[in-house]
């Protein structure tokens, strides 16, 4: 009997650190997003009266790698 609630304990605080792992992974991405829009945002403000110039697409976007097209007459 006791050996199993020792048993259970130690499952229990291993599903808390996992939890508690997954928790921060998260926060970071999160964070990352949230860094990335920063960025862009200044970019944007930085450069308002030449759009064409602040475009840099967020890491990790799936659109990372498109450019937007300029226009040029």
């Amino acid at each position: 009997m006791k050996k199993q609630i020792q048993m259970d304990n130690a499952h229990a605080e291993k599903a808390a650190i996992a939890e508690r792992d997954a928790e921060e992974a998260r926060k970071k991405c999160i964070t990352e997003v949230e860094d990335g829009i920063e960025v862009n945002e200044k970019d944007i403000c930085m450069h308002a009266n030449r759009p064409d110039l602040r475009y840099k697409p967020m890491p990790g976007s799936a659109k990372e790698e498109e450019a937007i097209p300029t226009y040029r007459e």
